[in-house]
Order: structure tokens, then C-alpha cells, then sequence
């Protein structure tokens, strides 16, 4: 076995967990790693602010359910990442932080280092479920590979590694073990055959799927199982797309609509399947839901949190979802028309969107018109994302990334290009506002630099939108809500990117169209003010 660095070590460690590609920016102390990679298959995207990689690494995670990679130097870069790693810890998506740090004799003394903060790995631990920091190179092999393995089990999270120099620069024939295996917990076979029975004497049968459900790629489990019942589907934000928007079955994430609550009310068994029911999901705990509810969730500490359940599974969704297939079998279906209720809701609801917000519904259905099926979506908080939320129908699994816990500005544009990094032969589209998108616009050197050739909307409406609705609504005036956005055009060309700017709505979906032909990165600014009024949750 050669002599290397662990730097070398853990690189080839990264390659042997399957790691293709790693987001990020070097730095002093991370130079070991930099010079190793230049021997490695990984590509590396330099990115120009370190929050980005993170959400870049967490964009391509979310896309591929993978674990997304991203590398930053000591201190102030570290923090730099912290609030894309709080988004992914939120939304339960598998990253992994390698940063670097000072000279282990030299950590918590505050001797005066280069790029030195006090406590590092303290406020890493805020924001991941695992964290570390090897004692030397062969601990930092170990410790790289529990990381990926906390990553991949139970209920995703974002994991760091805290690497000190002088271990990254130790030199030995450092052992590389195979990869450690997962394991998840399965249900008891009783309990399986309790859900069954519920299941096979329900009339009215719903399901709600959450992110749980592309988190353990159950999609088409869970639209087998909803076939077999019948029953339709709802979705959360983070489970939108789980199944296609146009599936027979599928209400999509409609659920804080008037006439989907209280068709839930009217269900008889809900179905609940990798979700937290959480405050936003639940406009607010204050849904309804029918007297009987199974939740399965590979979290067991989610389990009856929010809402009381008859019966919990804890588990991996799509082994424990295969597993009620097979002990279903043939039932004689119940009285009624699913689908149809299902075709009669959707239309009551865009009859709602058409008759109060006409001008918005027709704007999103412009979009979906111009997309293509497999196209990839990634929304910033801002009012055209709040809207696509639930008005835009997406057809394949993994094709929605939003920040839905964290809810954090400048999110959709670095993640849309992490997603493009993992296909860059799939549309890649992100919606923005003029706010969000100045949080990380100067990414656009990154996506013209590695041909991150993806199209991104900007809704500029000069402010916050709905911070204006908010302070309308709660104080009858306004404050410190309105910008001077800069030419987006002209900032977007800068950098080499296409750019144009759609004075008319009307004209949106032909320029979109053709901006997903580009051989280059596309911003299209959209100047006007939307309203998400009758849009709740």
C-alpha cells in the first residue's frame, strides 16, 4: 500500500463511497485536499461564496438522493456555510461538510491564527447530525465514512467533518476499509398485518405523502398502493412531485385549500407516509383529519409529535409500503368514484385560483406549458414560488427543490445549478425574486464557467413582496420592504450569461421556451408584483 497524505486517503475514501462531484472554495488550510484532488476523478466546482457550495451540495443531493459534497476552509467560510447547512438539516437532506481547521496543538487557545475562530465544531453541531473531529489520518478515514453512513441512515441529515492541517497533511499507508453498510429499522410483522387490515376495511381511504417518501425513493410504491385502494394522494411541499402533478390520483400539495380540507375530513383512514405534519403543512395544526391515521416514518421521534395517530410504523417507506402490497392482495374495491373526486376537487380548486387570482394562475400554467416533463425546479422564497407551491404541476420524482424549513433567501438560483451539475442533461429552472436573487447572483460567473446551463426567472417587483403583504395586513404601512435592483440584464450579460427582460406576461412562455434551447445560462427578468391571495400554507 503506497504512502500518501490523508488528505489522498480521504479523497480516495470519497471515491469509493461513490462521490462524483464536490462544490467549494480552497483556502490555506485546505490545500492538502485541493492538490489531491487534482489526482482524482471528482470533479470540483469553484464556486465564489462558500453558502453557495453548501447549497449547491444540497441542490444536487435533493436531485439525485445522494449525499451532496461541499469544502471550505477554516473559520469565517465554515460560518459561511452554516445557513445552507440549517436548510438542509430542516428539510432532511443529506450533505457533507469537510471543513478544514488550525493545527490541533493550537484549537481553543486563541493564539491569533489565520482565519481562527472559537468553537467551530460547536456551532457545526447546531446544524448537523453528525460531527467530528479526527485525531489523525487514519481516524479522519474512520470518521469519513460513520459520516456517510449517518448521512444515508434513518432520517437524512446534514453530517460535517472538522479537519485539522497538520492531520490532512500526515503522511502514512493510511487502510481504506470498504464502505460501512446501512441498516434501518423494520416494523414488527404484526404491525404490518394491523395496517393491512385497517387499509382493507376502509371506504374512503386517503393518503398524505411527505418528503419521507422521496427520501426512501417510495414513489412508486406509494402510487402502487394508492392504485390498489384506491385512494387519492396529497402532498406536502417537500413531497411534491413525489408523484406525478397529472396522476388521476393526485391532489398535490393543495391541502390548504377549502374544498380538499374538508374532503379530508370526510375520508375515513389516513394514510401518512415520511412527514412531521408540521406547523406550515398543517396551516397551523388546525387541519382536520379522519378519525383513523397511520403515520410511517423512518424518524420515530416524529411519531405522534404533532397529531394524535392510531397506529405508527417506524421504518423505511418503500420496504415497509412493498410490504402492505404484498399482503394486500385483491380486495374488492370500495363504493365510489376516487378518481372522480379527485378530477372534481382539482377543478374546484383552480376554479378558486381562476376567479380570485386569475392573473397568477395563468402565469404559472404559462410556465408549466413551456417545460418540458422532466424539467428540475428550484424555488426561492418569493411570491412566484409561494404560487408554484401549489399551482405548479411537476411529473418526476425529485424535480422540486425548495427550502421549505429554513425558508432562506438566495437558496433557488445555487441550488438550480446543483442540480445541473448532476444532470446537466435535464432542464434545470429557477424561480426567483429580485431579493432573493441578489443573495447569490454572483454565481452566474460559477454556471458560465462550468456550463450550468440553466434558465432562471426573476419576478422583480423592487422589494419584499411578502413582507409588504405582512406589514400591509399587521400595521396599515410599511417599512424598509422596497430596493433599487440593479439592470439584471445588463448584470447577467456581465458574466456572460444570456439575458432578457419580458415586459408582458403573455410573452413569458414562448421566451422560456426558447431559453431552454440556450447553449448558455439564461436570466429572464419579469418585472411585476404578484399576489398569492386565497393561497394558504
Amino acid at each position: 500500500m503506497a504512502v500518501r497524505t490523508a488528505a489522498q486517503a480521504l479523497i480516495e475514501a470519497l471515491e469509493a463511497e461513490g462521490v462524483e462531484t464536490i462544490f467549494g472554495i480552497p483556502g490555506t488550510h485546505s490545500l492538502y485536499l485541493y492538490d489531491a484532488l487534482v489526482d482524482s476523478r471528482i470533479r470540483h466546482v469553484l464556486v465564489r461564496h462558500e453558502q453557495a457550495a453548501a447549497y449547491m451540495a444540497d441542490g444536487y443531493a435533493r436531485s439525485t438522493g445522494k449525499v451532496g459534497v461541499c469544502l471550505t476552509t477554516t473559520g469565517p467560510a465554515t460560518i459561511n456555510a452554516l445557513a445552507a447547512l440549517a436548510t438542509s438539516y430542516s428539510d432532511s437532506i443529506p450533505v457533507l461538510l469537510l471543513c478544514t481547521q488550525i493545527r490541533s496543538e493550537y484549537i481553543g487557545q486563541d493564539k491569533g491564527f489565520f482565519h481562527e475562530v472559537p468553537d467551530q465544531l460547536g456551532m457545526l453541531r447546531g446544524v448537523t447530525g453528525f460531527c467530528a473531529r479526527p485525531t489523525d489520518g487514519q481516524d479522519a478515514v474512520a470518521q469519513l465514512q460513520e459520516a456517510m453512513r449517518q448521512a444515508r441512515s434513518g432520517r437524512p441529515r446534514p453530517v460535517a467533518l472538522e479537519l485539522p492541517a497538520d492531520v490532512l497533511s500526515e503522511k502514512d499507508d493510511f487502510h481504506l476499509p470498504p464502505p460501512k453498510e446501512l441498516t434501518r429499522p423494520v416494523p414488527e410483522p404484526g404491525d404490518i398485518d394491523r395496517v393491512v387490515e385497517a387499509l382493507a376495511g376502509a371506504q374512503r381511504p386517503v393518503i398524505w405523502a411527505g418528503g419521507g417518501v422521496t427520501a426512501s425513493g417510495a414513489e412508486q410504491s406509494l402510487m402502487h398502493l394508492a392504485e390498489a385502494l384506491p385512494a387519492p394522494i396529497v402532498t406536502t411541499n417537500l413531497g411534491k412531485a413525489a408523484v406525478p402533478g397529472d396522476h388521476p390520483l393526485c391532489l398535490g400539495y393543495t391541502v390548504g385549500q377549502k374544498p380538499v380540507r374538508q374532503y379530508l375530513e370526510q375520508c375515513d383512514l389516513m394514510l401518512a407516509v415520511g412527514t412531521r405534519f408540521s406547523y406550515l403543512a398543517t396551516d397551523c395544526w388546525t387541519m382536520k383529519f379522519p378519525e383513523t391515521v397511520i403515520h410511517i416514518d423512518i424518524d420515530a421521534g416524529v411519531i405522534g409529535r404533532n397529531y394524535d395517530v392510531t397506529q405508527g410504523l417506524v421504518g423505511d417507506a418503500g420496504g415497509i409500503l412493498e410490504a402492505i402490497l404484498d399482503r394486500l392482495g385483491e380486495r374488492s374495491p370500495p363504493p365510489g368514484d376516487r378518481r372522480g373526486e379527485v378530477a372534481a376537487l382539482k377543478a374546484a380548486v383552480h376554479s378558486i385560483w381562476t376567479s380570485e387570482i386569475p392573473r397568477e394562475h395563468q402565469l404559472i400554467q404559462d410556465i408549466r406549458a413551456a417545460l418540458p416533463r422532466s424539467t428540475i425546479v428550484a424555488g426561492d422564497p418569493s411570491m412566484c414560488a409561494y404560487l408554484a407551491w401549489q399551482m405548479l404541476d411537476l411529473y418526476a420524482p425529485r424535480s422540486y427543490l425548495y427550502p421549505m424549513g429554513g425558508a432562506t433567501l438566495g437558496y433557488g438560483f445555487p441550488s438550480a445549478l446543483g442540480a445541473k451539475a448532476a444532470h446537466p442533461d435535464r432542464p434545470v429552472v429557477a424561480i426567483c425574486g429580485d431579493a432573493g436573487f441578489l443573495f447569490s447572483c454572483q454565481e452566474l460567473a460559477t454556471a458560465v464557467q462550468y456550463d450550468l446551463n440553466i434558465v432562471t426567472l426573476i419576478f422583480n417587483d423592487s422589494g419584499y413582496g411578502a413582507l409588504r403583504v405582512q406589514q400591509d395586513d399587521v400595521f396599515g404601512r410599511r417599512s424598509e420592504v422596497d430596493l433599487r435592483s440593479p439592470d439584471f440584464v445588463a448584470l447577467a450579460e456581465s458574466f456572460g450569461a444570456a439575458a432578457q427582460r419580458v415586459e408582458d406576461l403573455d410573452q413569458l412562455q414562448p421566451v422560456l421556451s426558447a431559453a431552454l434551447g440556450h447553449s448558455c445560462p439564461t436570466v429572464i427578468e419579469v418585472p411585476v408584483a404578484l399576489s398569492v391571495q386565497n393561497l394558504t400554507t
